[in-house]
């Protein structure tokens, strides 16, 4: 006989129980101990974008939280000023007692009506290439379109040819080295950014800096200085650096990069690349003192075709990595003017479809 399930809110249970389902479901060893309240805080409720929809499934005979579903709303604009709301699918976790119950489905099914009912475009997600949650995305007729490329420049190849073959044999575990040990001086804090510059200047800076990625078609997030704080100057995981750029007593130019260790290598992630002038002389600069000023083996971003980020990208010589495409599955709600599962219709950074 089918167990049945209670869908309610999450907002209506614990949050301490809600995030013990998550540590179960996904194990200590990995992000999802990190998943604290104030990660939770930051992530589903002060995003500019308002609260997550979350919903949980419960058990009705004893109220253990069998599973949770949580998407982002996001708001896109494109080159017309049009906007829309997406949806992103991020958080879904499944407590170990009640696995292959087809939780998965019955609680992303319900998010998929609640949110057409709501008007939202489409629903994506980025999971894991080799994730399990992928089958059952494309069972609920999600498309996957054509993964997404991250470009990759690498700083030391001796270090970098021992990471993928000695280093991959020998870890796989992937941490933060220290902010000291791969940064320079001129790479900020987001205190130190906010010390040396106003929310004034950084505000016209990023309008500016919005004019130019406008002129390139497809969807974007808007990066203005509401979006800019909370997604990287206020992630209670994760100190991002920032990199501005002066030109001619201006600031012309912003970068906000990450730092890891993979394979036993440094990697350091390329999140935004933002300047004002669209022949991408002042993205040149900016990409040449990002790499001035990091110990790093190698450096990964990500841009779609057509745009200036990645005219700045190949000039400097960043190519394809090979077997780290990120993973993209769309489902088109209400969306009604154009297929969303080409790639045009995009216009994305490595920080907008990152796992985070």
């Amino acid at each position: 006989m089918e167990q049945k399930f209670d869908l309610v809110p999450v907002q209506s249970l614990p949050l301490d129980r809600v995030l013990e389902v998550l540590i179960l479901a996904l194990g200590r060893g990995n992000e999802a101990y990190k998943k604290s309240e104030g990660l939770w805080q930051w992530k589903h409720l002060k995003s500019p974008f308002g609260p997550s929809y979350a919903f949980a499934a419960l058990d009705p005979i004893n109220h253990q939280i069998a599973s949770v579903r949580l998407l982002m709303y996001w708001q896109f604009v494109n080159l017309n000023g049009e906007t829309i709301t997406n949806a992103r699918a991020v958080d879904v976790s499944t407590h170990p007692d009640y696995r292959r119950m087809g939780l998965f489905s019955i609680l992303t099914k319900k998010a998929l009506e609640d949110l057409t009912q709501q008007g939202v475009s489409v629903i994506y997600a980025t999971p894991k290439l080799k994730g399990k949650s992928i089958g059952g995305y494309l069972k609920l007729g999600f498309t996957m379109i054509k993964p997404w490329p991250v470009y990759i420049k690498v700083l030391h190849p001796v270090s970098f040819l021992k990471g993928i073959t000695l280093g991959r044999k020998r870890s796989t575990k992937q941490y933060v080295p220290g902010w000291d040990d791969v940064f320079n001086d001129e790479i900020l804090s987001f205190n130190e950014l906010l010390d040396k510059y106003t929310e004034q200047e950084l505000g016209d800076f990023l309008d500016e800096a919005d004019q130019n990625r406008k002129k390139i078609s497809g969807w974007r997030i808007k990066k203005d200085y509401k979006f800019i704080s909370w997604r990287y100057g206020e992630h209670p995981n994760v100190d991002f650096g920032f990199v501005p750029l002066m030109e001619n007593g201006k600031l012309s130019a912003l970068g906000i990069v990450r730092r890891n260790v993979r394979y036993e290598m440094v990697e350091v992630v390329i999140s935004e690349l933002l300047f004002i002038d669209s022949n991408a002389a002042y993205g040149e600069k900016l990409l040449k003192k990002i790499k001035s000023n990091i110990k790093a083996d190698y450096i990964i971003a990500h841009y779609n075709k057509s745009s200036s980020e990645l005219s700045v990208l190949k000039r400097n010589r960043f190519i394809k990595a090979p077997g780290q495409d990120i993973v993209f599955l769309i489902k088109e709600l209400t969306a009604k003017r154009e297929n969303f599962i080409r790639h045009e219709h995009w216009n994305l950074s490595l920080g907008d479809i990152e796992l985070f």
